[in-house]
C-alpha cells in the first residue's frame, strides 16, 4: 500500500489538455471527471477532503465546476502548493487525464477500487516536484498516455462492468454516450421497461443532455403527454381511447428521462424524487377521471351506463389517491420487518430481493406476505412482481385499447384502487397499532 492516509493516494493532479472542454452526455469533460471524483472519493466515510490540483497546458482554459458540488475533494489551483502539501505528507501524487470518463460507482465501488483499475500514474511527490521545476510535464505526460492506452486495449476485451471508460478522440464521444446511458438502468426495471421503454428513454435522453434542460424540468415537460392523452379520452371514441393510451404509454417509456439525466449531470436529489413520483400519480389519477369522462360520453350509451362510467372513473382515482398516500406512509425499508405468523419467508425474500423493488411499491410487498404466493416458489412470486410493474399496466391498457376494450381498462383501475384503499388502510392500522405497543413497553 502507497502511504498516504490508509489511501491509495495523497493527492490527484489531474492533467488537463483539450479534451477537458469536450463535452460527454451532457457535462465537460473536466467537470465530469471531478465530480466522479468526489463522488468515489466519499463512498468511505472519515476522510478528510482530498487534495486535487488541475495542471491545464497551453490549450486549457482554469474553469471548472463549482466547488460546492465537490464536498469531498479539496481543489488546489497552484501546482506548487499541491506539492508542499503533498510532500509534507510524505505521500504519493496520482496522475490522471481529462480524457478518462467515470461511470457511476456500483455499491461497492470507491475511490481506491477506482484507481486500481482505471489507467492512472501514481508517482511519488519528490519525484514529480522535480519534474515541475524542469517547467515540464513533457515525459510524465507521455509516460500517463503510454498507460492509457495499454489499458485501455485490455479493457475493450473484458466483458465485465465498466467503472471507466476512455476517449481518445471527439469521435469516441457518441459510443460514450451510449456505454454511459447504458449505466442508468435501475434493478427494479422489468421486461418491459429493460427492452421497450429503456432503449426509447435513453434515445430522447441523448439528445435532451445537449440542451441545459434540468431533469425536474424534463419531469414536468413530460406531464404534458398523459395531460394530452386525458384530453384524447375525454372524446369518447375509438381513436379518442387509443391515441390516449398511446400518449399514456409514450410517458411510461419516457418517464426514465428526467432519471437519466439527472444521473449523468449528478443532479440527483429528494426534490426531484419526489416531484417524480408526484407526477406519476397525477398521470395516473387523470388516466383514472379522463376514461371515466370518455366512457360516459360514448355515442349510442344509456344515461344509467353514461353516470356509472363517471362515477366509476371520480371514485377510482380518489381511492388511487387516498391509498398510495396511506401505502406510502411506513418506508419501504420497514416492509420486511412485517411477516405472517405461519413462516418467515418474506421478510427473507424482501431482504435478499430489496434491490428489485422501487420506493412505491408497498402494495406489491403486502400482497407478497399475505397472499401466500411465496408457498408456490420464488418463480411465482418473481412473476407477479413483473406482471405487476406499472409499465406493464400501461402497455396492457394500450393493447386493451387497440382491441376497442377501453372499459376493461377502467374496471382494472378501479379494482386495483379498491386493494390499495384496502391495503393502505391496513397498513395505517398496523403502523399505529405497533406504534402503541412500543409505547406500551417503554413505559
Amino acid at each position: 500500500m502507497i502511504p498516504g492516509r490508509d489511501r491509495l493516494c495523497s493527492g490527484i493532479l489531474i492533467l488537463a489538455d483539450e479534451s477537458a472542454e469536450w463535452r460527454c452526455a451532457g457535462l465537460r469533460q473536466i467537470d465530469r471527471l471531478l465530480l466522479g471524483l468526489n463522488e468515489h472519493a466519499g463512498r468511505v466515510p472519515g476522510h478528510d477532503a482530498l487534495p486535487v490540483c488541475i495542471y491545464w497546458d497551453q490549450l486549457g482554459s482554469t474553469s471548472h465546476v463549482a466547488d460546492n458540488r465537490l464536498p469531498h475533494l479539496r481543489l488546489i489551483d497552484h501546482p506548487d502548493e499541491f506539492c508542499a502539501q503533498i510532500a509534507k505528507d510524505n505521500g504519493s501524487i496520482v496522475l490522471i487525464s481529462t480524457h478518462l470518463v467515470i461511470a457511476r460507482p456500483t455499491s461497492s465501488s470507491d475511490l481506491d477500487n477506482l484507481l486500481r483499475t482505471a489507467p492512472v500514474c501514481i508517482v511519488p511527490a519528490q519525484d514529480f516536484i522535480a519534474q515541475l521545476s524542469s517547467g515540464s510535464l513533457t515525459s510524465l505526460r507521455q509516460q500517463l498516455r503510454d498507460v492509457e492506452a495499454s489499458a485501455w486495449q485490455r479493457h475493450l476485451s473484458d466483458a465485465g462492468p465498466r467503472e471507466w471508460t476512455y476517449l481518445d478522440s471527439v469521435e469516441a464521444i457518441p459510443a460514450c454516450e451510449r456505454r454511459l446511458l447504458h449505466g442508468t438502468g435501475k434493478s427494479q426495471d422489468g421486461f418491459v421497461a429493460r427492452f421497450v421503454n429503456r432503449p426509447i428513454s435513453r434515445t430522447l435522453s441523448r439528445i435532451l443532455l445537449r440542451t441545459s434542460l434540468l431533469p425536474n424540468q424534463c419531469t414536468l415537460l413530460l406531464l404534458l403527454v398523459p395531460l394530452a392523452g386525458g384530453l384524447f379520452l375525454l372524446r369518447g371514441d375509438y381513436f379518442g381511447f387509443l391515441l390516449g393510451a398511446i400518449l399514456f404509454q409514450v410517458h411510461s417509456a419516457l418517464d426514465g428521462c428526467d432519471g437519466e439525466i439527472a444521473r449523468l449531470k449528478y443532479l440527483e436529489s429528494a426534490t426531484g424524487s419526489k416531484l417524480d413520483e408526484v407526477c406519476d400519480r397525477v398521470a395516473t389519477l387523470t388516466y383514472a377521471v379522463a376514461l371515466g369522462i370518455g366512457l360516459s360520453r360514448q355515442p349510442g350509451s344509456s344515461v344509467p351506463s353514461q353516470w356509472f362510467y363517471l362515477i366509476e372513473g371520480i371514485i377510482a382515482a380518489l381511492l388511487i389517491g387516498v391509498g398510495e398516500s396511506l401505502l406510502t406512509r411506513v418506508p419501504i425499508t420497514q416492509m420486511s420487518q412485517t411477516t405472517t405468523a405461519e413462516s418467515n419467508r418474506y421478510p427473507d425474500y424482501v431482504r435478499r430481493h430489496a434491490p428489485s423493488f422501487n420506493p412505491g411499491d408497498h402494495l406489491k410487498l403486502w400482497i407478497i406476505n399475505h397472499s401466500k404466493i411465496l408457498f408456490l416458489g420464488e418463480w411465482a412470486t418473481a412473476l407477479f412482481s413483473q406482471l405487476t410493474k406499472r409499465d406493464v399496466f400501461n402497455l396492457g391498457f394500450m393493447l386493451l385499447a387497440l382491441c376497442g376494450r377501453p372499459a376493461w381498462i377502467l374496471h382494472i383501475l378501479a379494482a386495483v384502487a379498491g386493494v390499495i384503499l384496502v391495503f393502505g388502510l391496513k397498513s395505517l392500522f398496523v403502523t399505529r397499532l405497533s406504534g402503541a405497543r412500543v409505547v406500551r413497553a417503554t413505559d
